[in-house]
This record gives C-alpha cells, sequence and structure tokens, in this order.
C-alpha cells in the first residue's frame, strides 16, 4: 500500500511540473511574439 501512494504522489506532481513547464512555455511565446 505504501509503494501505492508513493506512485501516485510521484504521478502527481509529474503531472503539475508538466503543467507548469507548458504554461511556462505559453508565456515564452507570447512575449516573443
Amino acid at each position: 500500500m505504501k509503494t501505492y501512494e508513493t506512485m501516485m504522489v510521484v504521478i502527481g506532481s509529474c503531472s503539475l511540473l508538466v503543467s507548469l513547464l507548458v504554461l511556462v512555455v505559453e508565456v515564452i511565446k507570447a512575449i516573443l511574439r
């Protein structure tokens, strides 16, 4: 059960990081335009 919870936390933080990265890229594109 502990490993399952750890996996969920890792997946959650990874998706959060990815969405943050996408947001930053979009902002940079908007600025450069």
